[in-house]
């Protein structure tokens, strides 16, 4: 019995020790799995060496003031430089710096309101003794500042100019809120489309006779705000009347025998000129209408397309045939006239102005022999002028169907050129 007690506790404890032998070896095999092979490279740092770029986390450079100055009118308002610009915001340090809009904002509220010249005037209607309305007076609502304008102004020139130079805005101004305007008062009466506007300049040499601005002025203004209703005919010598001193017409350049010579109320064919481009564009029948007798001296407008007035002699009249009343706005400047026609809808899809079969004609040249003059003078006495022969027409488009209407054929005359020469 002893020696079977022997055997089996020989058995149990080889067993524990080959249990033991084989947890050995797997735990040193579990541990060398763990260990980093050091064949294999280094692990690098996420983070950067003190002697290298951060580029990755390298904050934004600082942005430059900027010098804002403000013309309002003749005041220049000079805020010196602010941080108008920031940096743009992210990870881009090279994007474009944004613009500090309530920087700006603050920087326009600086702005001082300018006193008004006079007490403002509200626009007004005019109507006849049935009620129809005749006219409207625009008044003098007088201007304010457009802060929110000169804001959005601001933020787009900061952008693109040069940090080492000023950023000049000129304020815009608007028409102030709580006082009925021409704009406010033709909305509410319906006149809500446009069917045309057209605006003539003259060349460099007259937009500053003082003379003929007046005169384009008057005129302008005794047009500016009719109302035409269906069926009437507008009449440009009736409207304007007489060019006299009395009326407060100034002398000016007018034509007359093929010259451009001095005359009382000169210039006010540019007013006609541009109404009546405004009538053929929306499609109103013409009545009467002239063309200059020469060209030259009317280079606001295209050969075929003006329109001379002379009081008592040549009148520019137009008949409404729409069916809507139309209001005819027309407002002058220095060397410029504006006109624009406004109705309740547009009763055309589409108006066209074509010119055709334009001729040239040159002057002929005429010399005479003058004993007075020193040998090989030789002395200008009339200018040459070139005439010339258009046709003009019309395209209008209605719900898609278009028809072409002739208009004119026109002859500016040709005069010749007069010299004086020795024998």
């Amino acid at each position: 019995m002893r020696k079977v007690f022997y055997v089996i506790l020989g058995i149990t404890c080889l067993s524990a020790f080959l249990i033991f032998l084989f947890w050995g070896i797997t735990s040193i095999q579990r541990a060398t799995q763990t260990i980093p092979s050091s064949s294999k490279a280094p692990t690098v740092s996420s983070a950067p060496h003190p002697e290298e770029p951060m580029a990755a986390m390298s904050k934004p450079q600082p942005v430059p003031e900027v010098e804002v100055v403000f013309q309002l009118d003749d005041r220049t308002i000079n805020l010196g430089k602010v941080p108008l610009l920031k940096p743009a915001g992210g990870d881009q340090a090279a994007a474009a710096p944004a613009v500090d809009v309530e920087l700006a904002r603050r920087l326009v509220e600086q702005i001082p309101e300018p006193a008004p010249v006079a007490p403002p005037v509200p626009a007004k209607l005019e109507t006849d003794q049935k009620g129809t309305p005749r006219k409207i007076n625009r008044g003098n609502p007088g201007q304010v500042i457009d802060r929110e304008g000169t804001v959005q102004r601001l933020a787009e020139v900061v952008t693109r100019v040069k940090p080492s130079q000023p950023v000049k805005i000129t304020v815009p101004r608007r028409e102030p809120a709580g006082i009925e305007t021409l704009t406010s008062l033709r909305t509410r009466l319906g006149f809500k489309e446009c069917l045309a506007e057209f605006e003539t300049v003259h060349d460099k040499d007259h937009i500053d006779d003082v003379g003929r601005n007046i005169n384009l002025r008057i005129a302008a203004e005794k047009v500016d705000g009719i109302i035409l209703q269906p069926g009437e005919e507008f009449s440009f010598n009736r409207i304007v009347g007489p060019r006299g001193r009395k009326e407060g017409f100034q002398p000016a350049g007018v034509i007359s025998n093929g010259k451009v010579v001095p005359g009382l109320g000169g210039g006010i064919c540019q007013v006609s000129t541009t109404l009546y481009r405004c009538a053929l564009l929306s499609a109103m029948k013409i009545v009467e209408r002239h063309n200059h007798s020469i060209y030259d001296g009317i280079a606001y407008a295209q050969r075929g397309l003006d329109a001379a007035v002379v009081w008592g002699a040549k009148d520019f009249r137009f008949v409404n045939t729409l069916n809507t009343p139309v209001l005819i706005l027309c407002q002058a400047g220095r060397g410029s006239v504006k006109a624009a026609f406004y109705a309740q809808h547009r009763p055309f899809d589409k108006v066209e102005l074509i010119t055709r079969n334009e001729v040239k004609h040159p002057f002929p040249v005429q010399v005479r022999k003058n004993p007075r003059l020193k040998n090989g003078e030789t002395r200008v006495i009339q200018p040459g002028v070139t005439g010339y022969t258009v046709e003009a027409y019309r395209i209008v488009t209605i719900k898609g169907v278009t028809r072409e209407e002739p208009l004119s054929k026109d002859r500016y005359q040709t005069f010749p050129r007069i010299e004086e020469v020795s024998n």
